[in-house]
């Protein structure tokens, strides 16, 4: 039994140690292998070690080497990179002076290859009795880290007695930095670069060989790189922080992060641009903090834009500035600065039934439990704070002077009932709207005259179905509100109402639940703009007085679905400016016109089509209308029951009022009893000429008209015949 868990455990282990490879830990770099040169003599015994290869790893990997193409097999190479010549093999200078093979190198994992070269030199095979071979020395040369391969730095000497003698010059250089030319010039390898701090030991030794052609001397040449001071490196050019606005100045906000390639130079850090207020410092480690006695102020500053510029001990710049965006966040001290809180400014010395230091929040209802903070504009100090409110509220400031109120919690409804006796005058705007969720605006801000709305966000309307008269009499209101959601909304009774400053493009708000805009803009004098509502007002059921006194109106509203209107009274009256097509509208659900063309002396346009059948007033409904021209004779007036002034003074030719006539005496001639001539109406005519000719009587239809209405007890005032005959 034993003896089966043993085997067990050894299986489990195997399995583990073969699933624990290399590819559970990072990942594996390749090694790194560049072209390399070696010489070696044509006369050097098989084993001779001609040079070593060298690969790197960044891994730190064991690494093993190979020839994976020889040249004739004429080399060999152990597993650490000691090239030699094969065993049994010579070189001949004569027959090939130069030999490529390839040697790979593996870390077990991955692999690398390149070219290495072996330069074969001569070696005289009769050597001339009194030959000298040449001389060198050890030699020791300078070289500045920066160095260019294209910068040749140091020109190796070597002396021969034989003063006829050519010398040609050779490296060995296991470094794979250096390369020589055969005069003896030394240079950078092209495909290397100097680093003074990444040396181990910034003195690299050589082997330099010089021939005559017939003998070789060597000597070892030192290359001691030199360290050149280099700039700061700027890795991340921008960045962004946030700090609060009460952050103290031991806090650091941010770290930035420069390199210098120089080990162990000091930065320095500094501020280049957007401090002007030197709110900031920054230290040599790129810590950046607020400075000793400085603030934040998210009221006065959002965000901060720095340019920081970097140098190191020569005070050699970093190769770019720096750019640091802080964000300062708000620290809420009041409930001025919470977001939800709704916000308000108020003049406590305008008129009102408080006193010149007081004022009165009205509410009306009941859900109310809020709070409310208030603080003197420009004095900070003077301010206080009210718990548990459940109602009105009236607040003594102590002086006479502006003040900024918020209030936060359960406040439903604010309730200006356009009284001027009360607060109304002592209100001047609304600075936020915050979270609060109004339960209705009936009201809210009638009489108001001097407030504005210069706040940024929008009121919660989601549970708001009234707004009669939120804005009556707010004869400074003139605040964009296109972004407000009034998809609930029912009633906007007199909502602009006497607001004589707002002229704001609602087009795009859907009203489509409105069922009343009755007096919605009248008096708003100011108003004109498109109002392309199309089928979302196919729920309004009364437009009385919806333009009345509007007297800049004058918009293309023929796409609206009026189909469920049952009252048009007054709806232009006084709209001087108006004079749109308006002939395609559905008039079929109307009972009352009365008044709702009068005064409005631009309006000309052909409403012939509309099928009046429903209508029982049209009392006034184009009294002074002087530019009206139209023939009305198509309608079918049957349902009406009063016409006193409605046609009086307006601008009916006797052409199109003679046919008006004519058009609705002839109701009952299809003998349709829905369509007979109304009775006992009295036909205000005022101001209005027609024309029978003396003498045709029975013969002109206009006549015959007026009989026909006159049988029915038709009373038409205030005409005149100008034909000479009535």
């Amino acid at each position: 039994m034993k003896t089966t868990k043993l085997l067990l455990m050894m299986v489990v282990l195997f399995v583990v140690a073969l699933s624990c490879g290399k590819d559970d830990g990072p990942e594996n770099n390749a090694p790194a292998i560049k072209a390399q040169t070696f010489p070696a003599k044509e006369d050097i015994a098989s084993g001779t070690v001609i040079g070593t290869v060298k690969a790197s790893d960044e891994d730190g990997d064991a690494l093993t080497y190979s020839i994976t193409k020889n040249d004739a097999d004429l080399f060999a190479i152990d597993k650490d990179g000691k090239l030699s010549l094969a065993t049994a093999k010579n070189l001949d200078f004569e027959t090939k002076t130069t030999h490529a093979i390839t040697v790979a190198v593996s870390d077990g994992d991955a692999n690398a290859s390149a070219t290495i070269t072996i330069n074969v030199t001569d070696v005289d095979d009769d050597p001339e009795e009194g030959n000298n071979a040449p001389t060198i020395e050890p030699q020791s040369f300078s070289v500045e880290e920066n160095i260019a391969h294209t910068d040749s730095f140091a020109t190796v000497s070597a002396e021969d007695a034989d003063a006829d003698d050519t010398l040609t010059f050779s490296i060995t250089d296991e470094s794979g930095l250096f390369v020589i030319t055969g005069s003896g010039e030394i240079s950078l390898n092209e495909e290397n670069e100097l680093d003074f701090e990444a040396l181990e030991d910034p003195a690299i030794k050589i082997t330099v060989k010089v021939t005559d052609g017939k003998d070789e001397t060597q000597a070892e040449v030192t290359i001691n790189v030199t360290n050149v001071n280099e700039r700061p490196v700027v890795d991340q050019e921008s960045y962004e922080f946030e700090a609060k606005e009460d952050i103290d100045a031991d806090n650091v906000i941010g770290e930035i992060t420069v390199t210098d390639p120089d080990a162990g130079d000091t930065l320095t850090f500094s501020i280049a641009d957007g401090d002007e207020n030197n709110l900031f410092e920054i230290n040599t480690d790129g810590e950046l903090s607020l400075a000793d006695g400085k603030n934040l102020d998210f009221e006065n500053a959002t965000s901060h834009t720095l340019t920081v510029s970097v140098s190191d001990a020569a005070e050699l710049q970093a190769d770019k500035n720096i750019t640091i965006t802080i964000n300062v966040t708000n620290v809420i001290e009041t409930l001025l600065e919470d977001p939800t809180s709704f916000i308000t400014t108020w003049k406590s010395d305008n008129p009102g039934e408080s006193t010149d230091t007081q004022i009165t929040i009205p509410t009306t209802g009941g859900g109310y439990n809020y709070t409310v903070y208030w603080e003197e504009v420009g004095n900070p100090g003077h301010n206080g704070t009210e718990n548990n409110v459940d109602g009105n509220i009236t607040i003594e400031f102590g002086t006479a002077g502006t003040y900024q109120v918020a209030i936060s919690g359960a406040f439903p409804r604010i309730y200006f009932e356009g009284n001027d006796e009360a607060n109304n005058n002592k209100i001047l705007t609304v600075d936020r709207w915050g979270s609060n969720q109004w339960s209705s605006m009936n009201r809210a801000f009638s009489g108001c005259s001097n407030l504005t709305v210069p706040a940024m966000d929008v009121p919660d309307l989601s549970n708001v179905t009234e707004m009669h008269r939120m804005f009556q009499s707010a004869t400074s209101f003139n605040k964009d509100i296109s972004g407000w959601d009034v998809s609930n909304v029912i009633f906007m009774t007199g909502m602009f109402d006497e607001a004589k400053s707002f002229n704001q493009n609602i087009s795009n708000w859907d009203v489509s639940n409105v069922e009343d805009m009755s007096n919605m803009f009248h008096g708003a004098i100011s108003f004109n703009q498109p109002l392309s509502w199309g089928n979302k007002t196919s729920n309004v059921t009364n437009m009385l007085g919806m333009f009345e006194g509007a007297t800049a109106f004058d918009q293309d509203i023929d796409d609206w679905d009026v189909k469920n209107v049952t009252t048009m009274l007054r709806m232009f009256y006084g709209a001087t400016s108006f004079n749109k097509y308006i002939g395609s509208w559905n008039v079929l659900g109307v009972e009352n016109m009365h008044w709702m063309f009068r005064n409005a002396t631009s309006f000309n346009k052909d409403i012939s089509s509309w099928d009046v059948s429903s209508v029982e007033t049209m009392q006034g409904m184009f009294q002074d209308a002087t530019a009206f021209d139209q023939d009305l004779g198509d309608w079918n007036v049957s349902s009406v029951g009063s016409m006193i002034n409605m046609l009086s003074n307006s601008g009916l030719s006797p052409e199109n009022y003679g046919a008006t006539l004519v058009g609705w005496a002839s109701l009952g001639e299809d003998e349709n009893p829905l369509t007979n001539v109304p009775q006992d109406i009295t036909l205000g005519a005022n101001g209005l000429e027609y024309c029978v000719p003396e003498g045709e009587g029975d013969n002109n239809e206009v006549y015959l008209a007026r009989a026909i209405l006159s049988d029915e007890g038709w009373n038409i005032q205030g005409d005149i015949n100008i034909c000479g005959e009535d």
